[in-house]
């Protein structure tokens, strides 16, 4: 081979070769096991107080945006800092994503952080989307046991 078909082989080594190898090892040798949950659930109105509101029915059946202002601020509140520390009380979110830090620090997380690390941290591992279409709000959630991805 010539020189240059070396320099090749050495850059695909350092390139690709070893960076997946890395990961191939750390994701399958070092991080702790994750167990995901996932729920969906939508929020609609039971009454219907005006013929507009019919219409508005009517489009949201026919596909068209549903704009729902209970479903859109739902969907903020499951992001907010007031939920994370609600369920921070009940289920102590912190002892449950740190106690893994010292085994997979990559994606534990860090002991003795401030509240807003630990609301970034959620929202990492907390996935909402919302279908505004639809008014579907679904939910993935990560831990690293089957129970505490379940609560």
């Amino acid at each position: 081979m010539r020189s240059r078909h070396w320099g090749l082989f050495a850059a695909f080594i350092l390139i690709v070769l070893l960076p997946f190898t890395g990961v191939a090892y750390y994701l399958y040798g070092v991080s702790v096991d994750q167990y995901a949950s996932s729920s969906g659930f939508s929020v609609r109105k039971e009454e219907i107080s005006s013929p507009a509101e019919l219409m508005g029915g009517l489009s949201q059946f026919m596909g068209g945006g549903g704009g729902d202002a209970e479903a859109d601020m739902l969907y903020a509140f499951i992001q907010s800092q007031d939920l994370v520390t609600e369920i921070d009380k009940r289920l102590d979110l912190q002892a449950h994503y740190t106690a893994v830090y010292d085994r997979d620090p990559v994606f534990g997380l860090a002991p003795g952080g401030t509240i807003e690390d630990l609301v970034r941290y959620w929202q990492s591992i907390v996935k909402v989307t919302y279908d505004q279409g639809t008014g579907l709000i679904s939910l993935h959630v990560r831990a690293f046991t089957p129970e505490m991805a379940q609560r």
